[in-house]
Order: C-alpha cells, then sequence, then structure tokens
C-alpha cells in the first residue's frame, strides 16, 4: 500500500508543482473517496457470492488507473 501511495503522490508532486501542498490535499481527498467507493462496493456485495467478484472489480480499476497513469506519462514525453 505504502508503495502504491507514494508513486501517486510522487506523480502528483510532479504534476503540480507550482503549488506545494496541493498535490497532498488532492491525495487525501482522492484516498477518502476510493474508500467511500470501496466500502459501498463491499456493502453492496451479497452474503453468497463470495469476494472474487469484489476483486476482479478492484483489479479492473487497478489496470484502469495504471493505464490512465502510463498515458499521462506518454502525453507528458511528447509535448515536452
Amino acid at each position: 500500500t505504502a508503495a502504491l501511495v507514494s508513486i501517486t503522490i510522487s506523480y502528483m508532486q510532479e504534476t503540480i508543482k507550482d503549488r506545494v501542498g496541493l498535490s497532498t490535499s488532492l491525495m487525501d481527498a482522492v484516498t477518502v473517496v476510493a474508500m467511500l467507493i470501496a466500502s459501498a462496493l463491499f456493502g453492496l456485495m451479497p452474503a453468497d457470492a463470495g469476494y472474487l467478484p469484489l476483486f476482479t472489480i478492484a483489479a479492473g480499476i487497478s489496470l484502469a488507473g495504471a493505464g490512465f497513469l502510463t498515458a499521462a506519462q506518454i502525453a507528458k514525453k511528447r509535448t515536452a
């Protein structure tokens, strides 16, 4: 978890260079929203379904996030 959070914080600090505390504030807000979404998904899961569908959804969201980060890095290199 610490490794994943550090990737996001360093990426946000690189992206938002002029405003020192904004990246940390956004990271805190994103963490709260992510926890709310995860809690809602977990609460809506039927008891007999097990955890596999939830893990599949989490894996898909994680892969989408990694794809967005990769696309942003590629776009940043092209404009530089």
